[in-house]
């Protein structure tokens, strides 16, 4: 689901431009079967968009996922929506009452309308480069028009006839903005997408580009908010350096507003993409990844996300298996959270006793390298000052961490992974990874 304006997402022969080159990634390298919808009027649909309100706009979106889930090439209970720009706010009214297994958002709002608007103007006329005191002026101005359209459900003409002061500041056109009717944007702003996004039962990833002066970075932190305020770990915010709304990375804001020098962020796709794929399960072996190998394309990575599933809090059951045969049982909480603006995943891990005395405390920091397709991991072990090293990557349904420290080679690894638990175990060799002893394994549940 896209953007706020009339344009049809189909893409025309040769189309290179940022939204183009996302849509491309995303059917190219999920490995699903994706569905895009055109707005009432837009490319072959009939109606007119132009006069299509907010409310039908969603309407039309809700019965696209009906037919959808009617196709025999498709799973109705593997499912995920992407929403981009106002299509991202969408997103969450579409997904009510759905079962699915992942929605993400890019370049959206998730506050009102009006404080989104609001927002948009100051950011347009500070990169415009107008000084603070004519700003203030401009957006007197502008909350007062916007206020009249969306309050008084106005349309701009009527705002401007009663305050002709006001006609210098509006760009949009006699009847609405952005090529949509007032209707849209008065229906638009009463819609509750706080709200919205409470009932959004699956994880959702809300992603927002460092220059996207559109739309604002709270917006993708707030919908984070919500979402793990009722089901804790369930939803991430990433953001995107450098990035426009259109995908294209610049290097500073004032050439991203300008457009000037731009070009596609893969990454900004790349982030969606392995979202959705490892959501659905498409990790390995997609028919997306098929035509890769056919045209001599890079694979997708298969890593990127791996972490994520684990966000949240954990209880654990430990056994210590010592080398003189004897057992030792404890008990503890494992706590997962992204850290880093989302580009990291710190854990915490804290272990006692059957006595409630310390056993082990420590932190572990996970930070993807796309160069590899695999995390660099770190260990350090508050209580006995040990750092361990490791690589880890994706092994058909489990997580292997490899040790990157001199000696006996040592492995970790994640096992039996389902939503509510998984196992662990930490393994070492002495005879150079022929053969593999467990040292120590949990059993984790949330």
């Amino acid at each position: 689901m896209a953007w706020l304006s009339c344009d049809t997402v189909e893409l025309s022969p040769g189309a290179e431009d940022g939204w183009a080159r996302f849509q491309k990634a995303l059917i190219r390298d999920t490995g699903a079967v994706v569905m895009r919808v055109n707005k009432p009027g837009a490319g072959d649909s009939d109606g007119n968009c132009g006069a299509t309100d907010f409310d039908t706009e969603v309407a039309g979106y809700k019965a696209a996922l009906q037919a959808l889930k009617q196709l025999d090439s498709v799973d109705p209970n593997a499912l995920a929506i992407v929403g981009a720009s106002m299509g991202g706010a969408i997103g969450p009214l579409v997904a009510q009452g759905e079962r699915l297994r992942a929605v993400a958002a890019w370049g959206t709002f998730a506050r009102t309308w009006f404080e989104h608007l609001l927002a948009q103007e100051r950011r347009r006329l500070v990169l415009a480069g107008d000084s603070p005191s004519v700003i203030t002026e401009k957006v007197r101005g502008l909350s007062e028009l916007h206020a009249r359209v969306l309050f008084d459900r106005l349309r701009p003409r009527d705002v401007l006839r009663k305050h002709p002061e006001l006609g210098a500041l509006w760009y949009g056109e006699p009847d609405g903005l952005y090529g949509r009717p007032a209707a849209f944007h008065q229906q638009a702003q009463a819609a509750n997408l706080a709200a919205a996004w409470e009932k959004v039962d699956a994880p959702v990833l809300a992603v927002h580009g460092e220059y996207d002066w559109m739309m604002s970075r709270v917006d993708h932190e707030l919908i984070a908010e919500v979402v793990n305020r009722l089901r804790p770990g369930t939803a991430r915010f990433a953001a995107i350096p450098g990035t426009d709304h259109n995908f294209m990375s610049f290097e500073t804001a004032e050439k991203a507003f300008r457009r000037e020098g731009g070009r596609y962020n893969e990454e900004a796709g790349r982030t969606i993409v392995n979202f959705v794929r490892d959501r659905l399960g498409l990790s390995s072996a997609s028919q997306g990844q098929a035509r890769d190998a056919a045209s001599g394309a890079p694979p997708p990575r298969l890593n990127a996300d791996l972490f994520a599933p684990f966000i949240g809090d954990w209880d654990v059951k430990v056994t210590y298996r010592r080398p003189d045969g004897t057992v030792l049982e404890a008990a503890g909480t494992w706590t997962f959270g992204w850290t880093l603006e989302g580009r990291a995943i710190q854990d915490v891990w804290r272990v006692w006793t059957p006595t409630k005395n310390p056993l082990g405390y420590g932190t572990t920091i996970r930070i993807y390298d796309p160069a590899i397709d695999a995390w660099r991991v770190t260990w350090h072990g508050a209580m006995n000052s040990l750092v361990y090293r490791f690589l880890a990557r994706r092994q058909g349904d489990a997580i292997v961490l490899e040790g990157q420290e001199p000696g006996d080679p040592a492995r970790w690894v994640f096992s039996d992974i389902k939503a509510d638990s998984f196992r662990w175990r930490a393994m070492t060799s002495n005879d150079g990874g022929r053969t593999w002893v467990t040292e120590q394994e949990m059993e984790v549940r949330r």
